[in-house]
């Protein structure tokens, strides 16, 4: 699998969503749009952590006491 790639689809998917997505969440909607059901919880963890170590994405606990991501403006560009 091509990691630019599914950088790309995390961050497009992200973008997208105002209040932020659950890890869960994020990797189903990564899996649905790619196609790619064989994407591991690995493979995606991996590249999201990346995402965020870079400062493309920030992780936060939302109202109802979950952690959620979202995209920071640096990721929008």
């Amino acid at each position: 699998m091509v990691n630019q790639q599914l950088r790309r689809v995390i961050l497009l998917n992200l973008e997208r969503i105002e209040f932020g997505l659950t890890e869960e969440s994020l990797k189903c909607a990564v899996t649905v749009e790619t196609g790619w059901l064989r994407l591991t919880t690995n493979e995606f963890l991996t590249e999201l952590r990346e995402l965020e170590r870079r400062g493309l994405v920030r992780k936060w606990e939302n109202l109802n006491g979950e952690m959620v991501y979202g995209i920071e403006d640096m990721g929008r560009d």
